[in-house]
């Protein structure tokens, strides 16, 4: 292969792939005499992860699939970032790869992968809802003093608060009950 026909890749900028958490860019070397680069790192921190980004972004397909895979394996978007995201949130990861010809021409190659959270695991839990905060005794009734909105969702949702309260209680609840339907007497004259 002539200089003429020599491509080499200068920079490459990984955000929120694999374990990189954030943007991190790379510059290789791009000289014709000593056109290598040594990655160096302790085990676990990303050097093989580096080269299987650029097949990925090269070719649109992982290096290695892998036919099983556990909690420890990092796919192209950060684990982190995707455990973290609430429901309709989008996170994203991209790699972009700088490539220079022997002329100094650049030619830019990314791709991108986003995700959209439609898991009602990841916010349910951080939801309000209807807990009784005061022992209540049968027939006692509701009020703001004994039932309060916290977290988690395991009450009945916020938006009964005012219609529970003035209601009788249809047992002796305890300190820390989520509330429910079964513990109100409704009126069924309404």
């Amino acid at each position: 292969m002539s200089n003429k026909e020599r491509i080499l890749i200068k920079n490459i900028t990984i955000k929120n792939c694999g374990n990189f958490y954030g943007e991190h860019n790379i510059e290789l070397s791009d000289s014709l005499d000593k056109n290598f680069t040594i990655i160096i790192g302790t085990s676990g921190m990303g050097k093989s992860t580096i080269f299987k980004l650029i097949y990925w972004c090269l070719f649109g397909s992982h290096y290695d699939p892998k036919t099983e895979v556990d909690s420890t394996d990092e796919g192209i978007i950060n684990s982190t970032l995707l455990k973290n995201l609430g429901n309709g949130e989008k996170t994203s990861a991209s790699v972009t790869l700088d490539i220079h010809d022997q002329d100094g021409e650049k030619y830019v190659l990314s791709r991108t992968l986003t995700a959209t959270s439609h898991r009602e695991t990841n916010s349910k839990k951080f939801r309000r809802s209807l807990f009784v905060v005061q022992d209540i005794k049968k027939g006692e009734l509701f009020n703001q003093n004994n039932i309060k909105s916290i977290r988690p969702s395991n009450g009945l949702h916020t938006k009964y608060y005012d219609e529970i309260l003035g209601k009788e209680a249809t047992e002796n609840i305890e300190y820390g009950t989520p509330l429910n339907w079964n513990l109100i007497k409704i009126n069924k004259n309404k």
